[in-house]
């Protein structure tokens, strides 16, 4: 697995942030069916462009039912937090797996999937 570049670059210590980092854009690689770079390089850090989770996500598989939607919000929701440019900012592997396998877990946007927008997962 890779740590976030710069942190790794600056500490030359592989830390258990750095394997959370490495979850964040392992999950974002499997919803988007390909590496995440562009989205770490031109999307995240100006989120101005109001770019739609839908427009990110791999168009091979079958349209997702409601459920799956709610679900695909959740994982992104959480890979987004584990890529957080500071190390400090992302969870423990502890928590990101609390938050991804609760019972009932309902999403915490109240937009509906086809409006939704990465900034508005980022931030919630």
């Amino acid at each position: 697995m890779f740590c976030f570049g710069a942190e790794l670059s600056y500490t030359s210590v592989v830390t258990e942030k750095c394997d959370v980092y490495s979850f964040g854009v392992l999950v974002l690689e499997v919803v988007m069916g390909k590496h995440p770079k562009d989205l770490f390089q031109t999307i995240l850090p100006s989120m101005e462009q109001n770019i739609m989770v839908k427009e990110i996500l791999d168009q091979r598989p079958a349209p997702a039912t409601a459920i799956e939607e709610t679900n695909i919000a959740l994982i992104i929701k959480v890979a987004l937090s584990c890529t957080d440019a500071s190390p400090q900012g992302r969870p423990t592997m502890q928590e990101a797996y609390r938050t991804l396998t609760q019972q009932n877990n309902v999403s915490s946007c109240d937009v509906p999937f086809n409006a939704l927008k990465l900034e508005e997962l980022r931030d919630a």
